[in-house]
């Protein structure tokens, strides 16, 4: 099988995320403070976000 290069679509989103691809466009400005990551990844996830220790550009969410 070759490799090549994929394009995410909306659809993709519907069914990898379950988020809704119909509707009101959401924009503007979001928090993206520590704090607030912190406090969303527990209503979320019910734990802490792991900070990876070979990258502090992404949060381990898993």
């Amino acid at each position: 099988m070759p490799v090549s290069e994929v394009i995410v679509t909306l659809e993709d989103v519907l069914y990898i995320f379950g988020l809704p691809i119909d509707g009101e466009v959401v924009t503007g400005w979001t928090d993206s403070s520590h704090d607030f990551l912190v406090t969303q990844n527990l209503a979320i996830f019910g734990s802490e976000p792991e900070v990876s220790s070979s990258s502090k550009s992404y949060i381990k969410l898993s």
